[in-house]
């Protein structure tokens, strides 16, 4: 493994236990910025960008990100004939996604903020946002993959710049549809990059042996 990416999964994985820490061990503080984040953001609140984030939501909603998995990892299998790469892929966003997250959310038992701020109903615990975690975990490794292996490899910046604003999206979209606070995403995108660059070395690492 590069020190470079050692580097990213240790300032990631610091993040993420900071944020675990601050809810453990300064809770008030914790609760009183996010709160005061969620007022703000609740305050910008309109019809068009209601719509907006409703719908830029679903692209980390489960049932979505289940069916697109399978699709994904269809594609790289049969269509790009990597069958390791596709397994790999498979098994580490199912761990990251079906086990990981909703034990640590299970584990940590954060409420969801106020019910009356919600625009959309979520039964499970809050911290960390696992539309955070989806989104920053496999969102990365489609564009490496696609970077790798199709034409686009011409234009390696637009498309990690694009993927990085809709890793943001997405995840600001729990804090303006009142289903997370602040600390719940930073925790579930920290997590879930730290998820995305363990698979993509893993595989490498495999691939390459």
């Amino acid at each position: 493994m590069q020190s470079k990416t050692i580097k990213k999964i240790s300032l990631s994985l610091t993040i993420f236990i900071l944020m675990v820490l601050l809810y453990f061990f300064a809770q008030d503080w914790l609760q009183t910025m996010d709160v005061a984040v969620s007022e703000t953001v609740r305050q910008w609140r309109q019809p068009m960008l209601d719509r907006f984030f409703l719908t830029i939501t679903i692209l980390a909603n489960s049932n979505f990100v289940t069916y697109a998995v399978i699709v994904i990892v269809l594609v790289i299998a049969i269509y790009f004939k990597q069958w390791l790469r596709a397994i790999i892929y498979g098994l580490a966003i199912a761990f990251g996604n079906l086990t990981v997250n909703p034990q640590i959310k299970n584990w940590v038992h954060r409420e969801r903020p106020d019910m009356n701020f919600r625009m959309v109903h979520e039964a499970s615990y809050s911290f960390p946002s696992g539309h955070a975690f989806a989104s920053a975990m496999i969102y990365p490794l489609i564009a490496d993959f696609l970077i790798r292996n199709t034409p686009l490899n011409t234009y390696p910046r637009t498309v990690y710049t694009v993927t990085t604003v809709l890793v943001l999206l997405i995840s600001f979209s729990r804090i303006y549809l009142g289903m997370h606070y602040l600390s719940d995403v930073i925790a579930g995108m920290s997590l879930g990059y730290t998820f995305y660059l363990l698979t993509r070395d893993l595989t490498d690492k495999v691939l390459d042996d």
